[in-house]
């Protein structure tokens, strides 16, 4: 009981702790990308940390359990106790998060200026980008302000924005490296996150549904963690799966999936249950798996250095 507590405390804090401190990354990468526009845009870092909050829900979720379920495996937590715990709290917080953010979205307006006075450089700074090239007469800040414009295939242009309502200027010319990996991460997670408002747009119960769901489906993935004697090669095996997971989340969302799904099995079921029960299905069949080998090994305590992980 006692252990079962730590794990229950140890979610809470880490699934909050990642949200916040993701929400707030995302939120200070939004201003700085509002600092690299010309003018620049005067972004409240309030307001961008609460619209970027709820786009990554799902990656503080999924976090949260991969080392949730990593830390009951070393702390030989018995499996159904765990499985349990960190359902239903990544259920509850899970909702909790959704309505608030709600709530939150609602009372933090945008900023009140959307100019901001600090752009970078100075009259004569040269832009380029969108295969083409503009250069500022006057003061960078001044939204109205003349340009020359080289295009392809093209003389100079002398012109003002203002009276020739010309294309958005291309950011300030700072590189920014990037990794694929990263961007494809935020971009299924905000996918994903979009997908849980729909639901929550139909009702309590389809968000629930769906969300309790995969919700087991995850946690019935508790024997990766236990694979091997190496905790961390376990937590970086589990990583890849719930990667795979993740993307596998927004395969079956699609809606060719989902016709070639309804192809096979007829219109006797209800979209919104599709993704469901498959989530059951898997979370079934790695139960029965993790249910196996434990009748395989045997009855097994903290004592003899194994615990109530199989």
């Amino acid at each position: 009981m006692k252990n079962t507590a730590r794990l229950f405390c140890f979610f809470s804090l880490f699934f909050l702790g990642a949200f916040l401190a993701i929400a707030a990354l995302r939120g200070f990468n939004a201003c700085i990308d509002g600092s690299l526009l010309i003018p620049a845009i005067a972004a409240s870092f309030r307001h961008e940390t609460v619209s970027a909050a709820r786009s990554i829900i799902p990656l503080a979720l999924y976090t949260a359990l991969l080392f949730s379920l990593s830390y009951a495996a070393r702390r030989h937590i018995p499996v159904l106790a765990a499985s349990l715990v960190l359902w239903a709290a990544a259920l509850a917080l899970t909702l909790g998060l959704f309505l608030g953010i709600e709530r939150l979205s609602a009372l933090s307006a945008p900023p009140a200026a959307s100019r901001g006075t600090a752009t970078l450089g100075k009259p004569g700074l040269i832009l380029s980008g969108d295969r083409r090239a503009v250069i500022l007469l006057e003061n960078p800040g001044k939204a109205g302000g003349s340009r020359v414009a080289a295009e392809p295939g093209r003389s100079l242009i002398h012109r003002r924005a203002l009276e020739t309502g010309d294309a958005p200027l291309p950011p300030a010319p700072f590189n920014r490296e990037k990794s694929s990996l990263l961007d494809d991460l935020l971009l299924d997670g905000s996918r994903r996150a979009d997908w849980l408002s729909r639901l929550l747009g139909y009702g309590l119960f389809p968000f629930l549904l769906y969300t309790g769901s995969l919700i087991f489906l995850l946690v019935s993935l508790c024997f990766v963690l236990n694979l091997s004697d190496w905790p961390l090669a376990n937590l970086f095996i589990g990583a890849l799966i719930f990667r795979e997971v993740l993307s596998f989340e927004g395969f079956i969302s699609l809606q060719e999936v989902r016709d070639l799904i309804r192809s096979f099995i007829g219109d006797s079921l209800p979209e919104l249950l599709l993704s469901p029960l498959i989530f059951c299905a898997l979370g079934l069949l790695f139960t029965v798996y993790t249910l196996l080998v434990f009748l395989a090994r045997g009855p097994r305590t903290a004592e003899n250095g194994t615990g109530g992980f199989p």
